[in-house]
């Protein structure tokens, strides 16, 4: 099957066959073909000292050709806690990696806004949670409700990739924020 991506690269509109997604509270960025090129017109002048200010576009191979975006996960922290692919590799380590790689691997979905871990993460996510969080309760099966010094608490979750491409999901990205109880 020819995507939307090929065939711009086909008909060479493109110089890579990549792309690169950005989204923010405040909106996103889709990029085809690699990086922006500089510009030397005046009128381009500050759109190029404001794409200065970003992170050039980094690329992390395809893991698997089934039709999905499936990623090599090479390390999982809780904050600054590793949960999975730490410096001192342990058996645990890499059975909790082996469940990033099963099945159809750790798939990048732009398309939902649910991220689910495998189960081989579960009880070293619960461990290193509840002590980051100091006894915070966490559950996948049912709502969890904080007040705003408990939110403030809650870590960030960071996905390591292959080529040095990181990932990381702070609080604000997968908490729903109803109001808090006792806001400051």
């Amino acid at each position: 099957e020819t995507s939307l991506l090929q065939s711009f690269y086909d008909a060479r509109s493109i110089p890579n066959l990549s792309f690169s997604l950005c989204l923010t509270r405040e909106g996103g960025s889709l990029t085809v073909g690699g990086t922006r090129q500089t510009t030397t017109t005046q009128k381009q002048q500050q759109r190029e000292y404001e794409y200065s200010l970003e992170e050039p576009v980094r690329y992390t191979p395809i893991a698997r050709d089934h039709g999905w975006y499936a990623l090599t996960v090479e390390r999982v922290l809780l904050d600054s806690v590793c949960l999975a692919g730490c410096d001192n590799r342990t058996v645990e380590d890499d059975r909790i990696l082996q469940g990033f790689h099963s099945g159809k691997g750790t798939i990048l979905d732009s398309g939902t806004t649910d991220t689910y871990l495998p189960q081989a993460i579960s009880e070293r996510f619960t461990q290193v949670w509840t002590e980051l969080t100091h006894g915070l309760p966490f559950s996948n099966k049912r709502r969890n409700k904080y007040t705003y010094a408990e939110y403030m608490r809650l870590p960030s979750v960071s996905f390591h990739f292959t080529n040095n491409v990181t990932i990381t999901v702070d609080p604000e990205s997968y908490m729903e924020r109803i109001g808090f109880l006792g806001e400051e």
